[in-house]
């Protein structure tokens, strides 16, 4: 139909190339689930997260319905950041053996976010002492800690130790 010798007519192509159907649904990646991962710790779903890095570790399933939003057997390897959000989550609630154990798995890709987030579970868990002990392994480890490590660590520790650690910057 042509109005005022304007074309208002719309055809459906025009339609289709604007909103074209998604043939499949993006699988998760390492980016989807840190992200995932951190809302959790925002909200204090400590467990929620330990299940989300699990899951990233199960071994790859084949499916052939690529719309299979249930698909969540993705072997997305963990990267640093990922152990960082979840020790995150459990410093967040308290959860000083659940972090200390994602210290270890972490091994070698810990970095200093990785020590300082330790740091602080072992802070709210009451045991500023192993955040004291932290300190000393990522130096040990040669992860040269930032001002976030040495102020986690004096904040919640005695007058004599938080000048000592001063002292130590």
């Amino acid at each position: 139909a042509t109005t005022t010798g304007r074309n208002t007519t719309t055809s459906n192509s025009s339609k289709q190339r604007i909103h074209p159907p998604h043939p499949y649904t993006p699988e998760p990646d390492v980016v989807s689930y840190n992200s995932a991962i951190k809302a959790c710790g925002r909200a204090g779903q400590w467990k929620h997260a330990l299940n989300l890095l699990s899951e990233m570790k199960q071994p790859t399933t084949s499916t052939t319905n690529h719309n299979n939003s249930n698909s969540n057997s993705m072997n997305v390897p963990p990267e640093a950041m990922t152990y960082n959000a979840a020790i995150a989550a459990c410093a967040k609630s308290g959860r000083l053996n659940e972090a200390l154990d994602l210290l270890k798995e972490c091994g070698d890709s810990s970095n200093v976010v990785t020590y300082n987030s330790a740091m602080q579970a072992c802070c709210a868990g009451g045991r500023p002492d192993l955040a004291l002990q932290l300190l000393q392994v990522m130096k040990a480890n040669g992860v040269e800690p930032d001002v976030v490590s040495y102020t986690t660590v004096m904040q919640r520790s005695s007058v004599d130790v938080a000048t000592g650690v001063l002292n130590r910057m």
